[in-house]
């Protein structure tokens, strides 16, 4: 059950080829808080979610998503049905990419020299909604909430040195955005989650 995430990711993949070719497309879509702040762009706060700096940072971002998006999928399956899941997932998604650029909107908005891109944002929900929504699962053979503190101790520590047009802010953001959206509509799996974290390690 990984129809919807599939189209994702081709659609991210055939924007960002087509962005590496094409400078004013990058330009105009990058996300850039002050242009964003000064001339009203704010398209760029979801086209910046499907550009990528190289192959590398496109490649991690679809494979973690590929990977995970089954367990999002099945968990809104479960909830939304088979008729409105697939739109509740792309609004998830994309609003996970909104989400994720706020706080850092708000740091830089009167910097005219920061800029960020990638899919980092929704893909870090993504990742965290799946655990919460299926705890057991392992990535190379790590326990996922083991995987989750290392990603959020990496994305601050990345945050704070690197000097890349990565959005390692929006890693925390978009994580945060994942569990909130979990506790939200689906409170009981943030309960059950609890009430077996002893079990998953």
């Amino acid at each position: 059950m990984i129809e919807t995430t599939v189209i994702i990711i081709v659609i991210t993949i055939l924007i960002s080829f087509m962005a590496w070719s094409q400078p004013n497309m990058m330009a105009n879509w990058i996300f850039s808080p002050y242009h964003i702040y000064q001339r009203k762009q704010w398209h760029r706060f979801v086209t910046s979610g499907f550009l990528h700096a190289d192959y590398l940072h496109l490649g991690f971002n679809m494979i973690s998503l590929y990977f995970f998006g089954k367990y999002a999928e099945q968990g809104f399956l479960e909830k939304y049905g088979s008729d409105l899941y697939h739109y509740f997932y792309v609004i998830f998604y994309l609003s996970a990419i909104v989400f994720s650029h706020i706080p850092v909107y708000f740091k830089h908005r009167k910097n005219p020299g920061y800029r960020a891109l990638g899919a980092s944002g929704a893909v870090s929900s993504v990742v965290f909604f799946s655990i919460i929504m299926e705890p057991e699962i392992r990535i190379y053979n790590i326990p996922g909430i083991i995987y989750a503190v290392l990603y959020i101790v990496y994305s601050a520590y990345m945050s704070k040195n690197a000097r890349d047009n990565i959005g390692h802010d929006a890693h925390l953001y978009g994580s945060l955005y994942g569990l909130i959206f979990v506790g939200v509509m689906m409170p009981e799996k943030i309960t059950d989650f609890m009430n077996n974290l002893p079990s998953f390690f």
